[in-house]
Parts: C-alpha cells; sequence; structure tokens
C-alpha cells in the first residue's frame, strides 16, 4: 500500500487525489487496523500525499457542487408535492449527490489544510435544499449545516465554539460565519493543533500579516475589557480625585510661600 501511494501521488490529481482518498478514508474509521495503538502508516502516508496536491479539497466540492446540479435540473417541472419515492430517475440523481456529498465531507475531516478551511468557509453560505422531501415531511440537510460539522471536527486550534453539543444549529452557524468572515477581511489567521503555523485562506500567513492580526486581536481584548467590565473606568475615579485635590494643596502651598 506505501508503494502504491507513493506512485499514486506522481499521477495527475484528477487520478490521483480520488484513489488517494479511497485508500485514506476507510483507514480514517474506527476499529481499522493498528487504530487503538494509533500506529497507522499507510492512513498518515495518503493524508500527506493528499495535503501535498493542490486542489485536493476543491475536488471534493465540485464532485458535490456538479451532482447536485444534476439534481436540481432533474427537479424542473416536478411536481414539489410528489414523493422521493415515486422519482425514479430523480432518485438516482439524488443518491448520487449524496454519495458525493457523504464520501467527500469525510474525506475533508482529515485533510487539514487552509485549501480546506476554504472550501467549507464557503459552503457555509450555501442553504439551498430540495423542496422534495426526503422522509416524510422532513427535508434534506443544507451544505451549510454540513460544513459546519466538519469544521467542528477539523483539528481547528480555538474554534469559535467550544461546545458544540449546547449550542443551537443556528446559533453555530453564525458563529462559524463570523469566524470565516474575519478570516476573509485579514482580521484574523487561524492554525490547526500541534502545528504553529498561522494560516490565512490561501495557506501559511505571512510574517508581517501574523503581527498585524495579533496587534488587532490584542488590541480589541483591551478595548472589549474597558467595554464589558462597568467597574474598570469608575475604579480610576478615586485616583484622579487624589490627584487633583494634591495638586491644589501644592499649589496652594507654594503660593503661600512665595507670598511671605
Amino acid at each position: 500500500m506505501l508503494d502504491a501511494i507513493e506512485e499514486l501521488a506522481s499521477n495527475p490529481p484528477n487520478h490521483a487525489i480520488p484513489k488517494l482518498g479511497d485508500c485514506m478514508l476507510p483507514l480514517s474509521q474506527k476499529g481499522s487496523p493498528n487504530w487503538e495503538k494509533g500506529d497507522r502508516p499507510v492512513f498518515r502516508a495518503a493524508q500527506a500525499a493528499l495535503l501535498t496536491i493542490p486542489g485536493h479539497a476543491e475536488y471534493y466540492r465540485d464532485k458535490i457542487l456538479n451532482t447536485r446540479e444534476a439534481v436540481k435540473e432533474e427537479l424542473k417541472g416536478i411536481d414539489t408535492e410528489r414523493r422521493l419515492g415515486s422519482l425514479t430517475h430523480y432518485s438516482y440523481k439524488f443518491s448520487d449527490f449524496n454519495n458525493e456529498r457523504m464520501y467527500g465531507l469525510q474525506t475533508l475531516e482529515h485533510l487539514p489544510s487552509a485549501e480546506t478551511v476554504r472550501v467549507l468557509g464557503e459552503l457555509l453560505s450555501d442553504e439551498w435544499v430540495s423542496p422534495i422531501p426526503i422522509q416524510g415531511e422532513k427535508l434534506d440537510t443544507p451544505l451549510c449545516g454540513s460544513a459546519v460539522v466538519v469544521l467542528e471536527r477539523l483539528p481547528i486550534a480555538n474554534k469559535p465554539i467550544k461546545n458544540p453539543r449546547d449550542v443551537p444549529d443556528a446559533e453555530k452557524l453564525e458563529s462559524w460565519r463570523r469566524w470565516f468572515q474575519q478570516i476573509k477581511d485579514g482580521k484574523r489567521t487561524f492554525r490547526f493543533e500541534g502545528d504553529a503555523t498561522e494560516y490565512d485562506l490561501n495557506g501559511p500567513a505571512t510574517e508581517k500579516k501574523s503581527l498585524a492580526v495579533k496587534r488587532d486581536g490584542e488590541r480589541t481584548a483591551r478595548h472589549g475589557k474597558s467595554m464589558e467590565d462597568p467597574l474598570l473606568a469608575p475604579s480610576k475615579a478615586p485616583f484622579i480625585a487624589s490627584v487633583l485635590a494634591a495638586g491644589t494643596v501644592i499649589a496652594a502651598l507654594v503660593w503661600h510661600f512665595r507670598s511671605r
């Protein structure tokens, strides 16, 4: 397998990415060989090879969006009151989309890179959902919700939400959207656990940008503390009053001795 991975990595991206993903994904599941020991050389080799290929995350995004376009085309002119089970041809299209979405997003969970974060961040604004229920009255999950799940599972340091189980889905989505928008606007960078490198959406951030973001963060933190703590500003009042009083006394003494 290691020899095969090394050979695959030298192939064109459109051939190498899906093959390497097929090698990596089964070994990412709990219960795969040597999972408990943490010794998974084949998984790590496939993962490392994928991360070196530009377009590794865009490949899976494109597969997901292209199969969804086929679903949208099939939906044109179809009565949305009819159920999926009666739409034989459409159901195949939807199955293709569902498979690409499931396997594609599961693969991205194990590809911590700036490109993966950028692709998932872009999906946070994708709220399209099929008007045909998938079961009873239940509609399918939009891609923005799926993107939140994958971002939560990526080893991103200092995530915007620490305990996602305690937060409603709508609130989680908005928190990740704000986080991603700050990165797009150049107001923050991010890093992965175990990696000291700071990233923006194009890759490792320049040292100049990292320092600027850090300074802005510290300035915002100081400003936020002064605004949020109502006791901070009033606590200065007695000190200022004491200084003014002392100054008045000194001035009076100076005037008194000079006049004598």
